[in-house]
């Protein structure tokens, strides 16, 4: 970190000597300070970090320390308030995406209905275009015989047909 200032904390460190030289604060990393036999008791983790520990940091704490109690319980809370919103986003999600699926297949049922009554629509008209087709080709033929009788030599036939 080089020359960064930090704010002054405590040293709560055994292995670590604070001597206080001016305004600079000098860390020094060494032989645990000289403790009773009794005192070994107090702190459970005394003997617990190596020097030869290159990735060791000051500010490193064993997760099961107290001083990290606080802090886990509440990083704990969050990280479960946080999956309990999540797991109620996704039984929401969960929820619309089986409504959507009744829906779609809802529709795809009535899709289906709808196409059927309009293929049975479509050979309707068919059906009726053919038989206008047929009934119009019968007029067409009539006509041209009503033609050909009017201009038969009897004029008087040719007068009744065409009024009927």
């Amino acid at each position: 970190m080089g020359d960064v200032a930090r704010p002054h904390r405590p040293n709560l460190d055994p292995y670590i000597d604070e001597t206080d030289e001016g305004d600079q604060l000098e860390h020094t990393i060494g032989e645990a300070p000289e403790r009773d036999e009794g005192a070994q008791g107090e702190d459970e983790y005394y003997g617990e970090y190596e020097e030869d520990d290159d990735d060791f940091d000051d500010d490193d704490l064993p997760p099961d320390h107290p001083a990290l109690a606080r802090v886990q319980e509440a990083l704990k809370k969050q990280l479960s308030e946080r999956l309990a919103e999540v797991s109620d986003e996704l039984r929401e999600k969960t929820q619309k995406l089986k409504a959507s699926k009744a829906d779609r297949e809802e529709v795809g049922v009535q899709l289906y209905s709808v196409q059927q009554q309009l293929a049975k629509l479509q050979a309707e008209l068919e059906k009726t275009q053919d038989e206008c087709n047929r009934l119009l080709q019968d007029r067409e033929q009539e006509e041209m015989a009503l033609a050909q009788v009017c201009t038969a030599p009897d004029p008087q036939r040719c007068f009744v047909s065409c009024w009927w």
